[in-house]
């Protein structure tokens, strides 16, 4: 991927700092190109370029619209990208415009430790019963009583052993649970955008989601650097 988007950025380059039939691209410049099969839009204004592709993307916690967003700073000034200030709206089939949830990573971090809560907290309960069922035992008894002569019957009765044995496996499932469920976090926040400051002649990349609502039309605003980026994807064409 490194590789890939130094490719970008050189092409990039060639790209806005050479003329292009014969007049310097001063004003706002706009072009597109698929990378590994997805459709990039790039704007550039005033020294730095803004590059985004838009796809479905769904896990554990919830169905998207994943943004990939690129930003190039060609220019001699640094400055400081908050990608929580994103905003996105979807324009239904009856042609009405409704804002759509954009999560920050702070959102996003929060919506998944809520459902891994509500998900530890139903394996407790399910450990739990589990081991209170595991420790009640019944056996069938056979035997002979002066009093009653011949019996048989169904004994109910408690094993300590069974309980904590049943009690140590369960702790151990949700000690192995809260591990994955930490590593997927971790997973999750590589990569999501989250404030940071663009110096001369960086770039970074990364992605965001958006909360998935069916529509023909999604369009996203991309605050940088005091101007506010647009771009519109056309649902109806790309899924």
């Amino acid at each position: 991927m490194i590789c890939n988007m130094c490719t970008i950025i050189l092409f990039l380059f060639l790209m806005f700092s050479v003329t292009t039939f014969g007049q310097e691209l001063n004003a706002d410049t706009t072009f597109t190109e698929y990378h590994e099969g997805l459709l990039w839009k790039y704007i550039k204004h005033n020294g730095t370029i803004i590059g985004s592709t838009c796809y479905k993307s769904r896990d554990k916690y919830g169905k998207y619209y994943q943004l990939r967003i690129f930003i190039y700073n060609e220019s001699n000034d640094f400055f400081v990208f908050h990608p929580e200030y994103i905003s996105a709206t979807i324009t239904t089939k009856r042609n009405r415009v409704k804002s759509l949830l954009v999560y920050s990573y702070d959102k996003y971090m929060r919506k998944i430790e809520h459902k891994q809560k509500w998900s530890m907290a139903l394996n407790e309960f399910a450990v739990g019963f589990n081991s209170g069922m595991a420790a009640h035992k019944s056996a069938h008894v056979r035997g002979w009583s002066p009093r009653t002569g011949f019996y048989s019957g169904t004994v109910n009765y408690y094993d300590y052993g069974a309980a904590i044995s049943s009690n140590i496996q369960g702790a151990m499932y949700l000690d192995d649970l809260q591990e994955r469920y930490d590593e997927d976090r971790v997973i999750k926040s590589r990569g999501y955008l989250k404030i940071c400051t663009i110096r001369p002649v960086e770039y970074i990349i990364g992605y965001i989601n958006i909360k998935r609502k069916s529509g023909k039309l999604l369009n996203v605003s991309i605050p940088v650097n005091n101007k506010v980026y647009n771009f519109c994807w056309n649902l109806q064409e790309r899924y």
